[in-house]
């Protein structure tokens, strides 16, 4: 394993992180709009994209592709954008206007879900990284938290299901044709400090934003709890990874 004590945007603060792990590169949100890309392998700072957000740059997703090195990123301007940080200067292309908090995305159909400040979740999709015109709103999901969407997971291969929480509970979206055909399960309904879900066996990992903190399994199938956890933290979990 390496550190890289180095890992965050020069003379300001990263807010926001995101991986491609398979090309070894990782992308930096930094609280100025700008992002910073990073060679994995060496430690070293490929890029640094100024002026992508106005504000801070809340979520990213990046992957290495024969596209280029794509990123999306969501920001405090309430954009969010596709840029190729594979050159020095990219022109990034507007995907959403959505005040969007959180993102999941789907690289292999151009498809990405936002979560948004209005706690609706909205799936966009854009057909090439050079048009503006070519992106459309798909759908838009509604009613399924009373404030920001604070985070987002969604599984886009198997089962076409989206998982929101917020400070008011755990969402679970089924993601399907239309807006007629979705359908909204509510999983939890007490604050959300961080969430991970393990999609290949449908289960979910959440964590209470109080210092007690409880660390709660669910089965997504049952939509029922499987195990809690309760102890003391010395500071509140705001990011979570699992297995399960």
């Amino acid at each position: 394993l390496r550190s890289f004590t180095n890992l965050s945007c020069k003379g300001t603060t990263s807010v926001s992180l995101a991986a491609d792990w398979p090309e070894q590169i990782a992308a930096a949100g930094c609280v100025d709009g700008s992002i910073t890309l990073w060679d994995l392998k060496r430690g070293e700072v490929l890029f640094k994209h100024s002026n992508v957000h106005r504000g801070g740059v809340w979520a990213l997703a990046v992957r290495e592709g024969a596209a280029g090195r794509q990123c999306l990123s969501s920001g405090a301007d309430g954009l969010v954008k596709l840029s190729d940080l594979a050159i020095p200067t990219p022109t990034p292309l507007q995907i959403a206007t959505d005040l969007a908090c959180c993102l999941a995305v789907d690289w292999d159909h151009n498809r990405v879900v936002t979560g948004g400040r209005d706690g609706c979740l909205r799936l966009w999709a854009w057909e090439n990284e050079k048009d503006e015109q070519a992106r459309e709103l798909l759908f838009s999901l509604e009613g399924g938290h009373s404030g920001a969407v604070k985070h987002l997971s969604a599984d886009f291969m198997l089962t076409e299901v989206a998982m929101s929480s917020g400070n008011d509970g755990i969402r679970l979206w089924k993601l399907g044709l239309s807006e007629q055909q979705n359908r909204m399960h509510s999983v939890g309904d007490y604050a959300v400090g961080s969430m991970a879900v393990d999609w290949s066996r449908l289960r979910i990992l959440s964590s209470t934003p109080e210092r007690r903190a409880q660390l709660i399994v669910h089965d997504l199938e049952k939509l029922e709890v499987l195990h809690e956890l309760c102890g003391s933290l010395d500071a509140t979990a705001t990011c979570m990874a699992t297995g399960c």
